[in-house]
């Protein structure tokens, strides 16, 4: 699924979990989703079905939330930081070109949910870090499967670790949702092609990032 369509979904996600936090702290305002009637594409109705979602995102963030969301930043941190060690040996390469950019908006989404509690995001330790400059591998192909590994790996986080610990607010898990496709239905297809193409040294148009 095209990378385009992640990223539109996830800000938006983004946009109403900021809207309901400006809300609880002006409380000027009702707090609503913003959605047109219906049912919301994160799974609220407009008939009242909406109060949950709304009263978890405005619930003190526990220990075990914040740790799960400070976890995915790292995570995206460390997929930047290893895009750009690659960049280095190999300017301009694809995939890494295009999708350094997508891990940097990715962190920001996490780091806006930090930031909406009061909580400070930590820094990225791993750019330019001696460590994941030494990891990147010496071929394109080899980078390639390494990221890959990477995205399984990041699924997996996901889908076994984080959304648990974030069940009890579900515009969170809506973000860390949108950030495990993205990972498992774009980067991870892109990277595999992207491996395969450049063991072969077979030239692939960037209309398949």
């Amino acid at each position: 699924m095209n990378s385009l369509y992640h990223d539109s979904r996830l800000r938006a996600l983004v946009a109403a979990f900021h809207r309901i936090a400006r809300a609880k702290a002006s409380m000027e305002a009702p707090m609503q989703c913003g959605h047109a009637g219906g049912e919301g594409w994160w799974g609220c109705k407009a008939d009242g079905g909406c109060a949950p979602i709304l009263a978890a995102a405005c619930e003190k963030l526990s220990g075990e939330a914040r740790q799960a969301v400070v976890t995915a930043l790292d995570d995206e941190y460390r997929a930047q930081a290893f895009y750009r060690a690659v960049l280095r040996k190999f300017p301009h390469a694809l995939p890494f070109s295009r999708f350094v950019e997508a891990e940097a908006r990715h962190a920001a989404a996490l780091t806006g949910i930090l930031d909406a509690y009061g909580l400070e995001a930590p820094p990225n330790v791993h750019i330019d870090s001696a460590e994941i400059s030494a990891s990147a591998p010496a071929t394109l192909a080899g980078a390639c499967e390494a990221a890959a590994a990477a995205e399984i790996r990041n699924d997996r986080l996901y889908a076994e670790v984080l959304l648990p610990m974030v069940a009890a607010y579900p515009l969170i898990a809506a973000i860390f949702e949108r950030l495990m496709l993205t990972s498992r239905e774009c980067h991870l297809p892109a990277f595999r092609c992207f491996a395969e193409a450049y063991r072969m040294e077979r030239p692939l148009e960037e209309a398949q990032v």
